[in-house]
């Protein structure tokens, strides 16, 4: 353990102003700090107390450094499972370590200014190296020195106060400063404008002689002239003449006009007729539909044997082809009938082949084909 403490060393007990430390003091100390060392009992050096306390492994009777400037700063031994401070780091040591933290940060404070200043000097050189006339700091002082710019010069605000604080440049037109380059905010109406070769500058984008006809077209029908197109938002669409007639080579063809076009050059592919409606229902007891497509609203049951298919939508005329089956789970023969076409619906007629009666039938189907 140390037998003489720093402040006792370095300012005496009690302490004076005036103390001059002894050579027999320091050397006492220093021996005492290197027989520590010597003998391997400062086992460890951290740079908080936190840290040292985290070591694993820790023998009793081994010594420790912690060095920082904090109040924990010190000797400590390692007794009865916890770290105890027993001696001060020397006062001059933490000094200097303190003066090197500040130098540290100065350095740090000073690269950054050093930084900036280079950046600022790299953008000045690049800008005048582009033609630049002038640097302003802000909107404001550019426009106090519009008097000393001529015509036609390019100038660049650094923060632009008046377009967010963004790097922007002007050009003198007319004795006033006009907008032509917002820095990461660019618009091709206004840099392409700037360029005495264009077709150049669309080649360099990788545009081919067709992309910079087009990019250049100024109205909607120079860029339909560019691409081929007919005047109008669109070609024209075939008619069902042109569909049918299929010479036409200039209008296009939407899903109708091809299926006119397919009925007309072979028809039996796409008849001109079309199912309407099918149902297949029982008409026993309630009658039941088990199942129905297209145009059916229900079935209505008028006695024995007798059926009405109604329609969800009247058909345009009663000119339609019902076509009926039915069966009897009897066996015996079922003769249906369809009377009283309407555009509304049909009559169904169920009789015994055998004996002539109407009877339920246990299935009938219909289809009905429009002409």
């Amino acid at each position: 353990m140390v037998a003489l403490s720093p402040q006792t060393v370095m300012f005496g007990n009690p302490p004076t102003s005036g103390h001059q430390p002894s050579r027999s003091d320091l050397s006492a100390w220093m021996t005492e700090i290197e027989s520590l060392a010597a003998g391997g009992g400062l086992s460890y050096v951290n740079s908080s107390l936190a840290a040292l306390n985290q070591r694993p492994d820790v023998s009793a009777g081994q010594f420790a450094l912690v060095l920082n400037t904090l109040d924990e700063a010190g000797v400590y031994e390692h007794a009865g499972g916890v770290w105890t401070k027993v001696a001060e780091v020397p006062a001059v040591f933490l000094e200097s370590q303190a003066a090197t933290q500040v130098l540290a940060a100065r350095d740090e404070v000073v690269a950054a200014a050093l930084a900036v200043a280079l950046d600022a000097s790299t953008a000045q050189a690049a800008a005048e190296a582009s033609g630049l006339a002038a640097f302003f700091d802000t909107k404001a002082g550019a426009d106090a020195g519009l008097a000393s710019l001529a015509e036609d010069e390019l100038i660049e605000v650094l923060a632009d106060e008046t377009q967010g604080g963004r790097r922007v440049r002007y050009r003198v037109v007319g004795g006033a400063l006009v907008l032509k380059l917002v820095i990461g905010d660019m618009r091709a109406d206004r840099n392409l404008a700037e360029l005495a070769d264009k077709d150049a500058a669309l080649g360099i984008l990788g545009l081919t002689s067709k992309g910079k006809e087009l990019v250049k077209a100024a109205t909607a029908a120079a860029m339909r002239t560019v691409l081929e197109l007919k005047a109008g938002a669109l070609a024209a669409l075939a008619t069902e003449a042109q569909a049918q007639a299929g010479t036409d080579n200039t209008a296009y063809m939407t899903a109708l006009r091809t299926k006119q076009a397919v009925a007309a050059q072979v028809p039996e592919l796409i008849p001109a007729s079309g199912v309407e409606a099918s149902v297949n229902f029982n008409g026993t007891g309630t009658v039941a539909i088990r199942g129905s497509g297209g145009n059916i609203a229900g079935i209505t049951d008028n006695g024995v044997g007798a059926y009405t298919v109604n329609f969800a939508v009247d058909l345009p005329d009663a000119n339609y082809s019902p076509l009926v089956v039915a069966g009897l789970a009897n066996g015996s023969r079922a003769a249906p009938q369809v009377r009283n076409l309407t555009v509304s619906g049909f009559d169904i007629y169920v009789n015994n082949h055998g004996n002539g009666y109407g009877v339920d039938a246990e299935w009938v189907s219909a289809v009905v084909i429009t002409h």
